[in-house]
């Protein structure tokens, strides 16, 4: 149900924990994402599917060519969107800032990366990744807290 998968108000009722699964490792898990995506359109934003354009931030590593194109699909296929744009997560944090060039750095919690922004264009040959994020940043201040006491 779309209640079970979703967060908002209702969850609030609820008072559990959403449990939503990484949509990247090992597979995607695309009926949770229909399923959040409805909730957020047909009963958040109360519109329908067709009412709407679609802008779907993309991380250039962590998106592969044909993610993409079962994201626009999904919209088109199952909302009816209109118009489906996907923009590259670094182009936006720069467009945000009003800059054209610089560095974005992701931490998350498994993993580091580094995007090269030129005059809005990112550098894919210079993408940088290192497999250490706040999960192992966490598990190490938390021994060294431990062992300090």
């Amino acid at each position: 149900a779309v209640g079970d998968a979703c967060s908002g108000r209702s969850e609030l009722e609820k008072r559990r924990p959403i449990r939503l699964r990484p949509g990247m490792e090992p597979e995607y898990h695309w009926e949770e994402v229909e399923a959040l995506w409805h909730h957020c359109l047909f009963q958040v934003c109360d519109k329908d599917g067709s009412e709407v354009d679609a802008l779907i931030a993309v991380t250039p590593l962590l998106a592969p060519k044909g993610l993409k194109e079962r994201y626009a699909q999904v919209l088109f296929e199952q909302f009816d969107a209109k118009k489906c744009v996907l923009v590259s997560e670094p182009f936006l944090v720069f467009a945000a800032m009003g800059c054209r060039t610089g560095c974005v750095v992701y931490a998350g919690a498994s993993s580091v990366q580094s995007v090269p922004v030129y005059e809005n264009y990112s550098l894919p040959h210079a993408y940088r990744s290192a497999p250490i994020g706040g999960d192992a940043i966490d598990a190490s201040l938390g021994k060294l807290l431990a062992d300090a006491c």
